[in-house]
């Protein structure tokens, strides 16, 4: 009996370990949640500079739906996954490119903890930015929510941001390609 009992375990524990990816010492859930949906791991990536190494992102989007149809779709839940393995070379400030759209689509109060929020950020903190149609945007950090906006804006445009000046379906069609999971 104990040796079936620890062959499940083993095989549980066996389970869990493939459920997830490892990008420079991070594990990425497969998996996740937004709302009542389940998104599945479509691309992620290690941001570094020269052989530091910032910061681990990971987009997750509904499995077998169309990554440009899925961001731009205000119906389809996404989410964004920013773990930080190094934060002594993060900027001081929220970079403006994504400061911007912070400020125009939240409120004085909510912009303030995501401000404060980002100064404190050290390594291995966990930052989602979760949208799903019936909630709205949520932001946590090692899930503690820290923000929520209505609507689709603030993801559109982060992932706008995201994908830098090529229109947004080529871009990210080319980091699904190069980045996959």
């Amino acid at each position: 009996m104990r040796r079936a009992l620890r062959a499940a375990a083993l095989a549980l524990v066996a389970c869990s370990a493939a459920a997830s990816v490892e990008r420079a010492g991070v594990e990425l859930p497969e998996t996740v949640r937004a709302g009542d949906r389940s998104l599945a791991l479509a691309s992620c990536g290690v941001r570094d500079t020269l052989w530091i190494e910032h910061y681990v992102a990971a987009l997750y989007l509904l499995p077998g739906v169309q990554v440009a149809e899925a961001l731009r779709d205000p119906r389809q839940p996404k989410a964004i996954l920013m773990h930080v393995v190094r934060a002594a070379y993060l900027p001081e400030r929220i970079p403006e490119k994504y400061r911007v759209p912070l400020a125009d689509e939240l409120r004085r109060e909510p912009l303030a903890r995501v401000r404060a929020a980002y100064r404190s950020l050290a390594a291995g903190d966990r930052v989602w930015i979760t949208y799903a149609p019936s909630t709205g945007l949520t932001i946590a950090v090692n899930d503690r929510v820290i923000a929520r906006a209505p609507g689709h804006a603030l993801i559109e445009s982060t992932l706008r941001t995201w994908a830098g000046e090529d229109p947004l379906s080529g871009k990210l069609r080319r980091l699904l390609l190069e980045h996959p999971c």
